[in-house]
């Protein structure tokens, strides 16, 4: 991209592409489904400097998208739209087991299939509270550690994307199975390895803690941060504020306002009145209905007071919203006094923009003719997904995954 104002900082930089909708939550957009097939495009991508886009990646979206709670509706939304033979899903984590040996600890996560995925390893800096391998920190000075794990599927239908799931999650870790052989399915060669001695008294320990089903009976530990999605609700803000307000919001003392906030992590400096709701608390029931169109992404800008502000609802469940600017800036332009947008984070399609009356035709009377017709259509015809489990006459605790 050329050079350009970049609106996360203010400075005439390089420009590069920023997914203000990020693309671990399904921001990495298709396009919108219509009549005549999927018109490609995305309207939540911007112009930021690579400094910006950098940080947003680490510090603003990453703590946001792998905070304990995001990250298991991901999960939850994943198993909708599951590729069996060539996707992979993000793994749900469970917590901190209670198992522990020679300072190492062992932490559970679930697999598409209900696997018992354990990551055993050194203890991790926690100074930020988000799941897994602390994202922040260059993995060469962490201990990768080893991962068990213990498949639920007998469907071989399921073993790719079990396999790559697990394997995405933890790249560059040795994977063991508890209970599967793995071999190449062109050359039948067996993939085996022994676990290293660093690691074998904790390894005994989960295997001894695991039952012939895959079951478990440890204590979990979940730390959470209720503060995680603040400066996020920033980015959004100020996101859609340079996308949909017209070039006078970029210079303006509203989005420098937004910029300081972006930047500065000590939440109780910020000015009053910017943060309507944050993320993680409980709104009114029936706007808590209304904006759940079918776990999906809801997205309104909208007038408020004199000027325009953000209301989001992430997968149906996590609400939010946040003062955009005092003034409209051109927001009449938009032609509706709320405009609205529907992402489908498992497909990665989107309806919108429509109005707000739009929007509840669509979500009280649905037709094939409302503006939200062609992306029910295609959810609907998401296909059924297998049974993790055959009925064999024979069933053996040992699977076999043939994987490439």
């Amino acid at each position: 991209m050329n050079q350009g104002l970049c609106p996360y900082c203010g400075n005439v930089r390089r420009l590069t592409a920023e997914h203000v909708l990020p693309r671990a939550i399904g921001g990495n957009l298709l396009g919108a489904p219509t009549v005549s097939g999927l018109a490609p495009g995305n309207p939540f991508k911007l112009g930021v400097c690579a400094k910006c886009n950098a940080a947003c990646g680490t510090w603003i979206d990453g703590m946001f998208t792998r905070s304990w709670p995001l990250h298991s509706a991901r999960y939850s939304a994943a198993l909708h739209h599951i590729d069996l033979e060539h996707g992979a899903v993000p793994l749900c984590y469970l917590g901190k087991t209670d198992l522990r040996a020679d300072e190492l600890e062992a932490d559970l996560w679930m697999g598409p299939a209900g696997d018992a995925v354990y990551h055993l390893h050194e203890p991790y800096p926690r100074e930020h509270v988000t799941v897994g391998v602390p994202h922040w920190i260059d993995r060469d000075r962490l201990d990768r550690g080893i991962v068990l794990a213990y498949g639920r599927a007998s469907n071989p239908q399921w073993h790719p994307v079990v396999v790559r799931s697990i394997a995405n999650e933890f790249e560059d870790t040795p994977i063991f199975w508890l209970n599967a052989v793995v071999t190449d399915p062109d050359t039948g060669e067996r993939r085996t390895g022994s676990v290293p001695d660093k690691y074998l008294p904790l390894a005994r320990l989960v295997h001894g803690s695991i039952n012939r089903e895959g079951h478990h009976g440890h204590e979990l530990e979940i730390v959470r941060d209720i503060n995680c999605g603040h400066r996020f609700l920033v980015k959004l803000a100020l996101g859609f504020g340079a996308l949909f307000l017209d070039r006078s919001f970029w210079t303006s003392s509203d989005a420098d306002e937004l910029r300081s906030c972006l930047w500065n992590r000590d939440i109780e400096s910020w000015p009053d009145g910017l943060i309507g709701t944050p993320f993680f608390l409980n709104v009114d029931d029936v706007l808590d209905r209304l904006t759940n169109w079918r776990g999906c992404h809801f997205l309104m800008l909208h007038r408020h007071e004199h000027g325009v502000a953000l209301t989001v609802k992430l997968y149906g469940h996590y609400y939010g919203s946040f003062r955009v600017a005092t003034s409209r800036y051109g927001f009449e332009q938009l032609g509706s006094p709320q405009v609205i947008w529907i992402v489908a984070p498992g497909l990665r399609q989107f309806a919108g923009p429509m109005s707000l009356d739009e929007y509840t035709v669509a979500y009280l009377q649905p037709s094939t003719r409302d503006r939200l017709a062609h992306l029910r259509a295609t959810l609907d015809a998401a296909p059924t997904l297998p049974p993790f489990d055959l009925m064999l006459k024979e069933q053996t605790a040992l699977l076999h995954i043939g994987v490439r």
